[in-house]
């Protein structure tokens, strides 16, 4: 029999095909994973960012009460004090009368309903976040989604891979003053069109890039109960001492014959504190699509549309 050569070789070639359309299967299966993961993490992030601005109004505001409670208390505390010492109660030894007593006291009231006290300080900055009106809110999250693909932006450009797009927000009407209608969700999608193997394969309007789509909505949500805290009696746990210790000289002024009248005991003053953050939901707002006309800008209001970024 003669030998007969190369017979091996078409078997040989087949093998070769089919392990390199394997391989480049695969290449683009791990390729289309990657993208939807990295998009979706993009969406997620870009939603909770969308919201975290006004969250943080709300929690600077609970800061804000709380602190006026405390600057009202000892207003109340030295209003008192004034009171007793000129009924002669409370504290007034014999080596110093209580006209004395009084004169401190008044000077330390006097400062603190000053225009330039600290309640008054306290007032106008509740004032100044009680303006931030429903258009502000939107203004700054869409400010805050689009920085995330924006990374020539100092602070910004999370993922610049991506065209971030709000297809959807809605506020409620639970807020106070010009704060009524206030945000409260709001729905992203971030999305790009990725070649399915090299960028220089890409056609524009072609389909040989597939769309690589993450949504996610975030709402307003407490981010626990009403914490009700007594700064007079609960203990700081970094330096062990309590939040707001008795006071009995203020700016300066020392009362000359301090007793338990003249003395601002914070250990009955109660406050709720409210705090609040952005948390993922399920996207309410309804189907999105595709808008190719939208791609590497983003829309600029909820419309339920989306773009993409191109290779």
């Amino acid at each position: 029999m003669n030998a007969q050569r190369g017979q091996t070789i078409p078997f040989w070639a087949i093998t070769t095909v089919i392990v390199i359309a394997m391989t480049a299967f695969l290449a683009s299966f791990v390729n289309t994973v990657t993208w939807q993961v990295r998009a979706q993490n993009a969406a997620d992030s870009a939603a909770a960012a969308g919201l975290s601005v006004y969250a943080n109004v709300l929690n600077e505001e609970s800061t804000l009460l709380y602190t006026a409670a405390v600057d009202e208390y000892r207003i109340r505390a030295v209003n008192q004090a004034m009171l007793n010492a000129m009924n002669g109660t409370g504290g007034c030894q014999t080596n110093l009368t209580c006209g004395q007593d009084y004169q401190a006291l008044y000077q330390e009231y006097s400062f603190l309903v000053a225009q330039s006290g600290a309640l008054a300080s306290d007032i106008q900055l509740l004032r100044q976040a009680n303006n931030f009106t429903q258009g502000g809110q939107l203004q700054d999250e869409r400010k805050a989604v689009q920085s995330f693909g924006n990374c020539s932006q100092p602070g910004g450009g999370f993922d610049c891979a991506f065209t971030y797009n709000i297809v959807w927000d809605s506020g409620g009407n639970n807020g106070n003053g010009k704060k009524k209608n206030q945000l409260e969700q709001v729905d992203v999608v971030a999305c790009r069109l990725v070649p399915y193997f090299a960028p220089a394969l890409y056609i524009a309007g072609s389909n040989t890039a597939f769309q690589a789509v993450g949504r996610s909505a975030a709402a307003i949500v407490p981010a626990a109960s009403t914490e009700v805290f007594s700064p007079g009696i609960a203990a700081n746990p970094i330096t062990g001492t309590v939040y707001q210790p008795p006071e009995s000289a203020w700016n300066g002024y020392q009362v000359p014959d301090p007793g338990l009248y003249y003395t601002v005991n914070f250990s009955g003053l109660t406050v709720n504190l409210n705090w609040y953050t952005s948390a993922t939901i399920y996207p309410p707002g309804g189907q999105a699509t595709y808008n190719s006309s939208l791609n590497n800008s983003g829309s600029t209001s909820a419309n339920l549309q989306y773009g993409c970024s191109t290779p």
